[in-house]
């Protein structure tokens, strides 16, 4: 039954009468008013009693009708409230109407009495339910609407003009297919006109041209139209088909794999194996489904339960395993097992599984090489050792043994001199000059030599070194050779590094002793040794002279074994000291460079590897 018919089976049809005279207002009841009022015992009797009867705030309304029509004749028809002796509020609709004497004068005014409590009520109860029907509507997550019979929109939600993308005013009272002229003929008339014809409700999913929208739609028909539920269902059907896409490409992973691919319960019980399974193992698909993973991995291999443990938070791990192939054959594989639960909540286990009996073949057969390799590097490395010590051996024989006749030379052109000296054959003194400063500079390479196989021999033994005071006594042992000398040194306290003292002392001998040579024309030599801390944390140090520098054109020549960049005679040297500061230096894991004009002075600069960080302390 319609709402509006349930409503009015609660109105009241109760109507009493009334009669004020006129001039002295009294006022009679009849029997339905007074059980109306709820006053059978004591109805009033005079109109201003009456008018009590109503609630206050319409005293003026109804005092104002009955006076007007007592004295202008003036009917009335007003809807107050009453104070009735009643728990619901007491709603009547009062009518009068002025009664003439003969003379035209009013004698009386005779009235109704309807009760509308129930009416109101009704009205009430309709309205709150069809704001509540409108809310429910408004507030559905599908779109809605309703058409009559004649195909006119009667109703839209708001999902519904969102989807129609038309306002709500545009479409109600149109016909639905000059709204949407794309639709006539379509799935969606069909099955529209079907619901009504049948008078069944219709279900069904299309794609909508003039939404560009796959739609899932439902229609109930009644009496008076068709009401409409539908939904954009274009993302879940795009989900839909990217499922049925997906599910194909692994059954053909699957079915065409070259590894061995299981779908297992995690109890062990297998679901199904592929082709690559079945070859692998020997066995059918029903053979493999039947002896369960238990029964195929090899009773004393322990790992399995390892490698089950070892799943990440992803369920997913990687080990090699022990099969057993139907022929009792035993087989090394590569198990990768991976854990999913289905759309159902179901867990399952996908395990791959690939034949590596190869791979571990061909790892034995680089691990026998490489056991071999070694054997040969070592006696190879043996034979170089020996060769390189023979080597080293010979050439410091052969260094000390040219030194004996250079020694001999030296000595007898001595002695030729001294006897000379009293001829006085300057010619011949010349001769022997020049054959002892010969002699003189093959002695220097030859200890250069001796000087270049000792550091490239030598073992480190680190400690703290301190280069300050490597230094200062570098320079007091150059004073006391040239005490004639004019020089002002600096060195920097508290230079301690870490590093084999032997070494970095014969590399400081040789930078501050190319500082003391090379400004040897200056009439004040200026020689420094300094530590400067670098940004990144790094300390360089930096020996500094203000003698003859150098062009910064020829730098890269100036770490090369005998390479010099003056001559002998501005300034004798055998160009190795540098060579081996370099190599000192690359020892301590640091670099060396310098930096210089011509008759500028020059600054060489090193770094070296920084101290070894203590232990922290036990607890």
């Amino acid at each position: 039954m319609p709402i509006s018919a349930n409503l009015r089976s609660v109105w009241s049809d109760r109507v009493g009468s009334w009669t004020i005279d006129v001039p002295d207002l009294g006022v009679q009841w009849s029997a339905e008013a007074s059980a109306i009022l709820g006053l059978l015992q004591a109805p009033p009797q005079t109109l201003r009693a009456m008018v009590e009867l109503v609630r206050p705030e319409w005293w003026d309304t109804i005092d104002d009708a009955i006076m007007n029509c007592i004295q202008g004749g003036a009917p009335f028809d007003v809807e107050v409230q009453m104070e009735a002796r009643r728990p619901a509020p007491l709603w009547v609709r009062v009518t009068g109407e002025a009664q003439r004497n003969p003379d035209g004068l009013v004698c009386s005014v005779q009235g109704t009495l309807h009760d509308v409590s129930g009416k109101l009520a009704a009205v009430e109860q309709f309205r709150q339910l069809s704001e509540q029907f409108s809310t429910t509507l408004e507030s559905l997550t599908d779109a809605f609407f309703t058409v009559d019979r004649e195909w006119r929109f009667t109703y839209v939600n708001r999902k519904a003009e969102a989807l129609f993308r038309h306002a709500r005013a545009e479409l109600l009272g149109r016909v639905m297919w000059e709204v949407f002229p794309s639709s006539v003929g379509s799935v969606i008339q069909g099955n529209y006109e079907l619901a009504l014809a049948a008078m069944q409700p219709v279900v069904f999913e299309t794609f909508s041209s003039a939404l560009q929208l796959w739609l899932e739609v439902a229609a109930y028909p009644d009496a008076e139209g068709l009401a409409v539920y539908f939904r954009d269902v274009s993302g879940h059907r795009e989900v839909r088909e990217a499922l049925v896409e997906s599910e194909e490409r692994y059954r053909l992973l699957f079915e065409s794999s070259a590894d061995a691919i299981f779908e297992v319960v995690p109890d062990g019980t297998i679901l199904h194996a592929n082709p690559a399974a079945c070859l692998l193992f020997g066995m059918t698909e029903q053979d493999l489904l039947l002896a369960g993973s238990a029964r195929l991995v090899a009773a004393d291999d322990q790992r399995v339960r390892a490698l089950l443990a070892a799943r990440d938070q992803h369920g997913k791990a990687k080990g090699e395993l022990t099969v057993l192939r139907g022929d009792g054959s035993r087989l090394e594989v590569e198990a990768t097992v991976g854990t999913y639960t289905t759309m159902e909540g179901k867990t399952l286990l996908n395990v791959v599984l690939r034949d590596i009996t190869q791979r571990l073949r061909h790892q034995q057969e680089i691990m026998q090489l490489n056991a071999e390799l070694n054997e040969r590097v070592k006696a190879r490395t043996a034979q170089l050792e020996s060769a390189n010590s023979e080597l080293m051996s010979f050439a410091h024989a052969l260094a000390h043994d040219l030194r004996a006749p250079i020694a001999t030379i030296l000595g007898f052109s001595t002695m030729l001199g001294d006897t000379l000296e009293k001829v006085g054959a300057e010619r011949i003194r010349h001769y022997l000059q020049r054959i002892r400063v010969a002699a003189r500079q093959m002695d220097d390479f030859i200890g250069a030599l001796l000087a270049m196989a000792s550091v490239a021999q030598s073992s480190m033994d680190k400690g703290e070194v301190d280069l300050s005071a490597a230094a200062r006594g570098v320079l007091a042992d150059l004073q006391e050779r040239e005490p004639q000398r004019k020089v002002v040194a600096h060195v920097q306290d508290g230079m301690v590094v870490h590093g084999d003292a032997n070494l970095l002392r014969v590399a400081v001998e040789n930078l501050v002793g190319n500082a003391w040579k090379f400004s040897g024309g200056r009439e004040v030599s200026e020689i420094s040794l300094t530590a400067q801390d670098q940004a990144d944390g790094e300390i360089v140090y930096c020996v500094k002279d203000n003698g003859a520098g150098f062009d910064m054109a020829y730098a890269d020549k100036l770490f090369g074994n005998f390479q010099r960049l003056h001559s002998q005679d501005e300034f004798p040297g055998t160009g190795v000291g540098l060579a081996n500061v370099r190599r000192i230096v690359g020892q301590h894991g640091g670099r060396v460079w310098g930096e210089s004009q011509p008759a500028q002075g020059a600054t060489f600069k090193f770094t070296l590897e920084p101290k070894p960080k203590a232990a922290p302390a036990p607890p």
